[in-house]
């Protein structure tokens, strides 16, 4: 099994094992990169993304 694919298995497992984990893993990585989020969101808010002129729906 390649390695990212070994990570995303442990990652997997030790969800399962212990969720409460898990959600505080969660909420520290939102907690860590809220900035970075709100920039992108206000981006999309003004420009859009890179493929509003290629969807058809």
């Amino acid at each position: 099994m390649p390695p990212a694919r070994r990570d995303q298995s442990k990652v997997v497992c030790a969800s399962k094992i212990n969720p409460a984990a898990t959600r505080e893993a969660q909420r520290q990585w939102r907690r860590e990169n809220r900035d970075s989020i709100s920039t992108y969101n206000r981006q999309v808010v003004r420009h859009g993304v890179f493929s509003d002129g290629s969807r058809s729906f």
